[in-house]
């Protein structure tokens, strides 16, 4: 029997030691395990490994051996009553000091008991720390109702109850004093085995429920990272949708904010049209009465005395010819009308437009500069395109007014990629923030004498050929504003 109960011993070990594997692997992990597991998985493989060696070394190893499985119990009891309460040092110091009498009582009992006075001191120790284990896990089962913890309890019943059977066989079938657990027979190793088979199975078992506890905190994490990663979906296709949907109202809020500037662009013009042509009505009339009179007179008089008479008379015909001419280019402007549109060279339209503005210039003392390539050529009507340089040049002059120092105004031409440019620019104090968006406004105007007509009807002519008229201020001071023509084709 010795070799029988010698191996059984190490087979024990060596189970125990792949769970005592498995709980200090733990500890690099997440740490799900106990301290308390740990402690009873190595008190009870350091007990079964002195069972088996204290054969072929001393008896007295059994004291180890005996006193490990002991502490290894009371560790047990202990991790179990964590798992529904918190632990007190009074009660941890107590229980550990009066193991360390284990070994002390179990060497007087073996100098002076048994074999059956050893049983039954050892033996009661595991039924009284079974039992103690069977209320903590009741205690437990009640707060968090587990099907581990019912086996748990049930094992923990099986063991106290073959610890009494063990009890009771070796006082009612042993007659020697001298004995040892080696020699026990068979029907009492049968028994031993029972109560070490319920041991190993409550580890198992406990392990079992560390996994479990484990795989349930998984679980939940995973199951709470797919909430909220479903919620951030939910949240970010919302983002989407509401991305979208603003796009699409700057979208429908741009179409309204150009539909109502085109409206009110149409009805000023039109506005505008309808003024133009009743102007150019009510002006033609007493036109056409000036310069019947004028040419009646003329006719009348031919005395060569009254020889300045009639040359004034003839510029006053030429000066309602001119007028006529003006106003017919304003009616064919709203109108639309391209009949007058040829090529044109900028140079030589600025050759025209000068004559008017160098005396207002000189008169002001102002440095009018003209730097234009002869060599640029537009498409347009030379009359409106006219009337837009002289009221550009005519705006510089006026912000000049009031300003000190030199004061100048340049104008010049550059081509660039597709299209041409004619610029005109003032070192003036510019325009201010307040102006920049309604400064092409209709009726909009900084002159106390002014109509607010100048600059909308300057960009008006522009978009009638084709092109635009922008403006911005130049760092180092002044207004800057641009006239860009497409490439004549």
């Amino acid at each position: 029997m010795v070799d029988i109960n010698v191996a059984s011993f190490f087979i024990v070990g060596l189970l125990i030691l792949g769970l005592c594997v498995t709980a200090f692997r733990d500890l690099k992990l997440q740490s799900r395990f106990h301290n308390y597991w740990r402690w009873s998985l190595v008190f009870f493989f350091i007990g079964q490994f002195c069972f088996g060696i204290a054969a072929f070394v001393d008896k007295k190893v059994l004291i180890v051996a005996n006193t490990m499985v002991v502490m290894s119990a009371l560790a047990l009891g202990l991790l179990v009553r964590t798992w529904h309460t918190t632990l007190t040092r009074r009660l941890e110091w107590w229980l550990w000091g009066l193991s360390l009498l284990v070994p002390v009582i179990y060497t007087l009992v073996d100098h002076y008991g048994s074999y059956h006075h050893r049983v039954f001191f050892v033996t009661s120790l595991f039924v009284a720390l079974s039992v103690w284990r069977f209320v903590e896990l009741t205690k437990a089962h009640r707060q968090e109702p587990s099907f581990t913890l019912k086996l748990l309890m049930g094992l923990s019943l099986i063991h106290a109850v073959l610890s009494l059977l063990r009890i009771i066989i070796v006082w009612a079938t042993s007659d020697s004093a001298n004995r040892f657990i080696y020699d026990d027979p068979i029907w009492v190793w049968l028994n031993r085995w029972g109560i070490t088979a319920a041991y190993v199975l409550t580890y198992v078992a406990i392990n079992e429920h560390y996994a479990h506890k484990v795989w349930q905190q998984e679980k939940q994490s995973l199951e709470a990272q797919l909430a909220n990663q479903k919620l951030i979906d939910q949240l970010a296709s919302e983002v989407n949708e509401t991305h979208q949907l603003n796009q699409n109202l700057a979208l429908v809020l741009a179409e309204k904010n150009k539909l109502l500037t085109s409206l009110s662009s149409s009805m000023k013009s039109a506005r505008m049209g309808a003024m133009a042509s009743t102007l150019a009505h009510e002006i033609n009339q007493p036109l056409s009465a000036i310069r019947l009179n004028a040419e009646m007179v003329q006719r009348e008089l031919g005395a060569s005395d009254l020889a300045l008479v009639k040359t004034n008379l003839n510029y006053l015909i030429e000066d309602v010819d001119r007028i006529d001419h003006i106003v017919n280019k304003i009616r064919k402007f709203f109108y639309n009308d391209y009949s007058d549109f040829k090529d044109l060279s900028l140079a030589t339209l600025m050759d025209s437009t000068f004559d008017y503005v160098q005396e207002g210039c000189k008169k002001n003392g102002i440095d009018l500069m003209v730097n234009i390539d002869p060599s640029l050529h537009i498409y347009g009507d030379k009359g409106q395109l006219q009337m837009v340089v002289f009221n550009l040049i005519n705006n510089a002059m006026d912000a000049l007014a009031d300003q000190g120092g030199q004061r100048f105004i340049t104008v010049s031409a550059e081509r660039l990629h597709d299209q041409i440019n004619l610029i005109v620019q003032d070192n003036g104090p510019g325009i201010g923030p307040e102006l920049k968006s309604q400064i092409f406004d209709l009726f909009r105007t900084t002159k106390p004498d002014g109509m607010g007509v100048g600059l909308w009807l300057s960009r008006a002519v522009m978009e009638n050929h084709r092109g635009h008229l922008n403006f911005s201020n130049v760092p180092s001071g002044g207004a800057r504003f641009v006239m860009q023509f497409p490439l004549p084709k």
